[in-house]
């Protein structure tokens, strides 16, 4: 199973990536975004600032959020399409002024 993989905003530029720029992911089976979160570990360990990587848990914090295809993804054992597109990016507080 293979998932694009976009890192939006500021991951992205932490990363070093360009701007919209895709990483293509394989996974064994039926990969989960558990899965995905652990190879995401096994490839880029060490990369995300603190703030958004917990290393010790291998996944984003809360105010990362993941999203399969535009749709928000939740839980660690929700089910990956092959073939999907799955961003991660920071929701950032705003408002008005």
């Amino acid at each position: 199973m293979q998932v694009s993989v976009r890192f939006v905003g500021l991951i992205g530029r932490d990363l070093g990536l360009p701007p919209g720029s895709v990483v293509s992911i394989e996974l064994s089976g039926d990969g989960t975004l558990r899965d995905l979160l652990c190879e995401i570990d096994n490839r880029f360990s060490g990369r995300f600032p603190p703030n958004t990587w917990d290393a010790d848990e291998r996944r984003f914090h809360e105010n990362v959020q993941a999203f399969q295809d535009g749709l928000l993804v939740r839980e660690p054992e929700e089910p990956l399409r092959d073939g999907a597109e799955i961003s991660f990016l920071v929701s950032m507080a705003g408002g008005v002024c």
